[in-house]
Parts: C-alpha cells; structure tokens; sequence
C-alpha cells in the first residue's frame, strides 16, 4: 500500500503560512505607530492591539479551499465514539469564534480572515477594505441577511451580531507564501533605511532579517498559555524598533551607502544640561533648560567649546544632499567647500554662533531630524527668528516639529528686556506668518535624507495649526554674559548662582502667561550664561581662522 504525507504536509504548510502573515503584521509595524504589538495563538491567530481598537485575525492556509458563506457559518461536528451520528458542536463556526472573542465594547473589535483563495457567493464584498464599501450597500445588505439567515440571528454575550460582524471584518487574500515573503522583504529594506536609516544593499541581509522574524513569531507563537503569559506571545512594537534598529546597524558594514545622512551622527555636546526648570506658572506650556559648560583647572572650557562648534558646521551650512555629496569625496574637496561656506557667514558670526548651538542643543537632546530651512523673518529689533527646524520622531505618539529661535545677547542690551522682545516676536510671527512658516518647511524638507515621519499631516495648512499646535515646539536659545563671578567657590555655589540667575530670566519671559492668549504655544527656553561672550566669539573665530 502507498503511504502518503499529504496530510502532514497540507499541516505544515497551514503552520507555516499562518507564521509568515504573522511574521508581514509584525514587519507593518515597523511603519506604522498606530499598531501597539502583535500577539499570536493569545485570542484569535492573531490579534493585533492598535490605539483605538484590537484586530482578530483568522488565517486559513488551505490550498484548495472553497470559501463560502456555508463554509464560515456552518459549525463543526464531533464524531461519535460508539458509530452513531456526528453530533455538531454549539457555536463553533468560523464566524461565531471571531464574535465570541470580544471581550471589549464591541466599537473597539475587529476582525479579519486571511486566506490563499478568494471567497465567493457574496463574501466577496469583504475584500473591500472597511473604509471603502460605502458605495456596495446592497451587497452589505444580501450578506447580512444570509449569514443572519444562517446563524439564526445569533448574538454574541457583548451584545455585538451578525451585522456588527460584517461590518468589521476584512477579508485578505494572500495567495502563496512567496507572495508574503516578497511584501515583507520589501517592508524590511524600506523599513531599514526610512527607520533605521540604514540602506541594506546586500538582498542576504534583508532574508535574514525576515527570518530573525520568522523565528521569533514561531517560538512565541509555540508557548503554551497553560505556562506562558500574553506577553510572553506578543511582540511590542517598542521592543521590535530598538532591536530591528540594532539588527540593521549590525549589517552596516555591509552598506556602502547611508542615504540617512543624520543617523547615529551625533558630533560632540558643545553645552551641557544644567538644570531643567518648570512653569513659573504651572502651565505645561512654558519650560526652561539652563546650558553650561565647566571649568578644567580653574579655566573656562572655551577651547573644547571652539573644537566641538567646528564639528557641527556641515550640518548647519549645508543641505543633507551636499553633506551626503561631500561623504564620497576626498578629505581635501569636502574642506574646500565646507571652507568657502564659512567664509560666506563671517559677516553674520552672532547669528551662526547661535544657530549652532541651538541646533546641537536640540540634536542632543532627542537624537532630531534636522530640516535645513531659510526661514529668517527680519524685525525692527534686529532679531531674526526661525533659524532652527527639527522633525522628533515618537513612539508610539505622533511626531512632533521643533522650531528654533537663537539670540546672542550683545553687552549694550539688558537681558530681561531682549528676551521679552524676543517673546513677543514669537508671538507676532505665529499670529502673522505661521501658515507661510508651515508651506515653506513643507516644501524645502527632503524626506529622502529623513526617517520615516507623519508630520506633514501637521504642515497642511488646510488645517489650522491650532489643531495640532500641541505638536509643535518653540524652542529659544538666549546666550548672555552671566553676572555670577566666575570664581565663586565652591563650583555647587557658583552653579546654583547660575540657576538663580536663569530662573529669574525665565520668569520675565513668562511674565505674560497669565492673561496672554498664546499660552497654548508649548515654548522652551535654552538659557546659556558664559562668563564672558567676547572671550568665547575670539576662541571660536579663532578656530574657523585656522580652517580657512
């Protein structure tokens, strides 16, 4: 007699295929913040925990399945032991499990089955994704009323029936595994260079990355939930973008081109964090951050400020598509030029001094996507404003856009007074220019030297920019002389001093909060006192002298 292994193997493969869509969820999440984690063999197949709802994946991998309303309706029977009639099992149908899986108010549930064959008899309606049926009203109706004909108008202890079903679930076609495998591997190599800004160009690279997943779907999908906790099977989106992030890093060396110029580039802190300062009045809206630099043998680190200042020149003078040009260039052409665009701002030293250390503030701070931008705005006060543009990638919240504003306080200007000026100049810029600000950043961002980010939705002036004003963060950096004697001892003494001496600044400049009507801006202050502005410009041109 011949054997056969058609069994095991159709097995096999349902395993597999329902491991590989698994694996393609978890690869979309990589994209997509809305999705929390993905668990498998927890409740359904698969659940996916999105922000507003949980998604109940059905998968059947059968090759050559019929899938009829019958097929998803009709509950299983149970074969008898003693030779008498199959007897068939309450509720057990493919569609009276998805609906008895709702443990939440029924609006927070969907569902989805995902198969190799397309569905007929009127399922077809399903395929449709949810958001784009609202013309096919008679095929929703003639389905609703078949399966409900069906199912005996069955309601699920929720309270959610046979339309709720309907009208919640997707129906997904995926053919073959290749066919899975080829959407992952596309989403990975994107993934690589729009996440983690890495360009994979070896295919190796990308499969086994695909297959590191693969793996791990497979194992955690294997525990039991006997022994095993729900977190145990689940993969949150967190823990899957720090280690993807350093899965990709470990294939680097064999990359030969970073599209992602700003990734993991990260040049020396010029100041250092202080001491982070509230609200003066309690609202979230208003903080400030004192910078300081410290003493190395009872001298003033001028110089380390001089030699870090210089490393963050090509990513304040130059676009990201010239610093990546520069990159396959000798070391002699990339000074020539980054030489010449010094040359062209030493007219304007005040203004760099501040624009650079405003933008490696900011960069330190959150590891941001910097947008080069020409967005100055001119004043009667000779300040000008918006020298700094910075994309924060979150997760799992929206992303948000940082804009700078820098001043060096000259020797001739009182402190509280400029920083007011400068405040209320914010204020009038945003009143007056803000949804020319949001086209102009919009149109001059290149996202092909970017990671992957959503704050254009933020920039379309379609929308008022008080809708999303909360994704949007002012920051200022203010450098003045300090009055706080340089060699008051101990240095605790001497520091505290400069905290009180900022606080004070913050205060002014927070002055109008309690009846102003722009106390919705969300507004940081980087207050920098130095012992001496003159003596730290010398140290500085000093050093650009050298490059010239």
């Amino acid at each position: 007699m011949d054997s056969s292994d058609a069994g095991g193997v159709a097995a096999k493969h349902g395993f597999l295929y329902q491991d590989c869509v698994a694996a393609l969820t978890v690869a979309q999440m990589l994209f997509d913040k809305k999705m929390h984690s993905v668990g498998f063999e927890v409740t359904d197949d698969i659940d996916v925990e999105w922000d507003t709802h949980v998604e109940f994946i059905q998968v059947k991998g059968a090759a050559d399945k019929s899938w009829t309303p019958t097929v998803i309706s009709e509950c299983d029977k149970r074969k008898s032991t003693t030779g008498g009639r199959s007897k068939t099992i309450p509720d057990s149908s493919i569609i009276h499990k998805q609906m008895l899986l709702v443990d939440r108010p029924i609006n927070q549930c969907q569902f989805r089955i995902v198969t190799t064959q397309d569905p007929k008899s009127g399922l077809d309606y399903l395929i449709n994704e949810r958001g784009k049926r609202k013309e096919k009203a008679t095929a929703r109706n003639a389905l609703i009323q078949d399966l409900d004909k069906r199912m005996k108008s069955f309601v699920a202890p929720r309270g959610n029936d046979v339309k709720h079903w309907v009208d919640a679930a997707w129906w997904q076609v995926m053919h073959t595994i290749d066919h899975i495998e080829l959407k992952a591997l596309r989403l990975i190599r994107r993934a690589a260079s729009d996440v983690a800004g890495i360009s994979l160009g070896n295919d190796e690279d990308v499969e086994a990355i695909w297959r590191d997943i693969l793996l791990t779907i497979t194992k955690k999908s294997a525990l039991s939930r006997k022994i095993h906790c729900a977190n145990d099977k689940t993969y949150f989106r967190h823990d899957l973008l720090v280690w993807f992030r350093g899965e990709v890093a470990h294939y680097e060396k064999h990359s030969h081109e970073r599209t992602k110029i700003y990734v993991k580039r990260l040049p020396l802190q010029i100041l250092l964090p202080l001491k982070a300062l509230p609200s003066p009045t309690g609202k979230p809206t208003r903080s400030g951050q004192v910078l300081h630099q410290e003493f190395s043998v009872g001298k003033y680190r001028y110089g380390h400020i001089a030699e870090a200042f210089c490393e963050w020149l090509d990513e304040v003078l130059l676009l990201p598509r010239e610093i990546a040009d520069l990159a396959r260039l000798g070391t002699r052409q990339r000074y020539q030029v980054l030489v010449e665009r010094i040359k062209a701002h030493s007219q304007a030293f005040e203004e760099l001094l501040g624009r650079v250390l405003l933008h490696s503030a900011i960069r330190h701070e959150r590891e941001s996507q910097p947008i080069p931008a020409t967005l100055y705005t001119e004043h009667p006060s000779g300040l000008k404003l918006l020298d700094n543009v910075h994309i924060v990638v979150n997760a799992p919240q929206p992303d948000e856009l940082w804009i700078g504003i820098s001043h060096i306080l000259d020797a001739t200007s009182e402190p509280s007074d400029l920083i007011k000026t400068l405040r209320e100049d914010l204020y009038n810029h945003v009143r007056d220019h803000i949804d020319e600000t949001r086209q102009r950043i919009l149109h001059v961002k290149e996202d092909s030297y970017l990671l992957a980010h959503d704050v254009d939705d933020i920039l379309n002036v379609g929308r008022s920019f008080s809708v999303h004003g909360s994704r949007y963060q002012f920051k200022i950096f203010f450098g003045y002389d300090t009055a706080v004697p340089c060699n008051l001892a101990p240095i605790e003494s001497y520091q505290d001093q400069l905290v009180a001496e900022a606080t004070g600044l913050l205060n002014d400049f927070c002055d109008d909060m309690a009846d102003h009507h722009v106390h919705e801006l969300h507004v940081s202050v980087y207050l920098y006192p130095v012992p001496s502005l003159d003596e730290l410009s010398k140290k500085i041109q000093e050093k650009l002298s050298e490059l010239r």
